[in-house]
């Protein structure tokens, strides 16, 4: 297994921005190691995206309760 959960999320916010090349790559590892990736308002990453929650599935949904 190349990815071991050691590290429950990720998020990346506000104060910065992020860009889709920055991202692109970690978010394949983390979805098929079968976590989740979204931005702050839960919608899939794309050339937009500004923010980035990366989690495990179980607290994907209760972390993006707070913004």
């Amino acid at each position: 297994m190349a990815l071991k959960t050691s590290l429950t999320s990720y998020l990346f916010g506000p104060e910065g921005y992020v860009n889709l090349w920055d991202i692109a790559a970690v978010s394949i590892i983390v979805e098929e190691a079968g976590g989740k990736v979204t931005d702050l308002d839960g919608k899939p990453i794309g050339r937009q995206t500004k923010t980035l929650l990366s989690t495990n599935r179980a607290l994907h949904s209760q972390i993006l309760k707070y913004f």
